[in-house]
């Protein structure tokens, strides 16, 4: 009841109806659409910048309603995703898997983060798949139709922090294609090797396409 009085107070509970075709208000979507998007992820939900566009206004519901409204740009939504991931407990849910795996797979697709360590380490024991790449594998099947077309694209991503991983994860060139299939079998219990060798890669995902009937 305090978050909805808040709410109240601040104007943010008011009729959606500036943006044609959008559930969302217009300066909502064009406050999210300013937001360093790099700075805004690599937070990880601490510092100013998420304090106060949780805390200012930015209501919970249009947040939500920003981030499930699939009229909208990329930029926004992602903004809004990311918010709700660092302070709303129950996000998912509100969400929806197929909103979060669309809005989370394009944002792996552009680097949008910028950096690749959000997206896991593979080839690591641990098959850790990373903070932003959770959120991706947590969608379960729903993820699968936007990580499909992610199996053809072969931009290396190698942005890691410290210089011995970094040069470590340079030298095994993983790319976009290697970060969908590794996400792909996590949701579908395949097991996937991650070979240092390209072609062996690749034969590796096609592989998996043809086990999985993909």
């Amino acid at each position: 009841m305090a978050t909805l009085a808040f709410c109240v107070i601040l104007g943010c509970i008011r009729p959606l109806k500036v943006m044609k075709n959008s559930k969302c208000s217009a300066k909502m979507v064009e406050e999210l659409s300013k937001i360093d998007l790099e700075m805004l992820s690599g937070t990880l939900g601490t510092g100013a910048l998420v304090d106060s566009v949780w805390a200012e206004g930015k209501c919970k519901r249009d947040l939500v309603a920003v981030a499930k409204d699939s009229t909208l740009t990329f930029h926004p939504r992602f903004s809004a995703s990311l918010i709700l991931l660092f302070r709303e407990e129950n996000w998912r849910q509100l969400v929806g898997d197929q909103s979060i795996a669309e809005v989370f797979t394009e944002a792996l697709r552009i680097e949008a983060t910028g950096w690749t360590w959000h997206w896991g380490k593979l080839g690591f024991a641990t098959g850790d798949p990373g903070p932003y790449g959770m959120q991706i594998v947590k969608c379960g099947d729903a993820a699968i139709r936007y990580l499909l077309p992610l199996l053809g694209d072969h931009t290396i991503r190698d942005r890691y922090f410290g210089q011995e991983e970094a040069t470590e994860m340079a030298m095994r060139q993983y790319r976009t294609c290697d970060f969908a299939a590794f996400y792909i079998a996590e949701i579908l219990h395949y097991k996937l090797i991650h070979l240092q060798d390209l072609n062996g890669r690749d034969a590796a995902i096609n592989r998996m396409r043809s086990d999985l009937r993909l």
